[in-house]
């Protein structure tokens, strides 16, 4: 695996929460509840992008439970 290339000014400029590795924010992501995690995924596009899967998971479940519910 190759090095990761040296930061950019622009990289540098970021807040420290934006440069986290991308396992970081999954495994935080990961720990949030549907709100928080569509709080964060408002953050910026990158947020937007790593966090949609997880969102599409608590969709699901959501759309299940209203099944259960008969509230479809």
């Amino acid at each position: 695996m190759a090095p990761p290339p040296p930061p950019n000014e622009a990289d540098l400029a970021a807040p420290a929460a934006l440069r986290a590795p991308a396992d970081v924010i999954s495994r935080v992501f990961s720990q949030l509840d549907c709100v928080d995690l569509l709080s964060c995924s408002l953050v910026c596009r990158q947020w937007c992008r790593d966090s949609a899967e997880l969102r599409e998971e608590w969709r699901m479940e959501y759309m299940d439970a209203w099944k259960l519910q008969g509230l479809s």
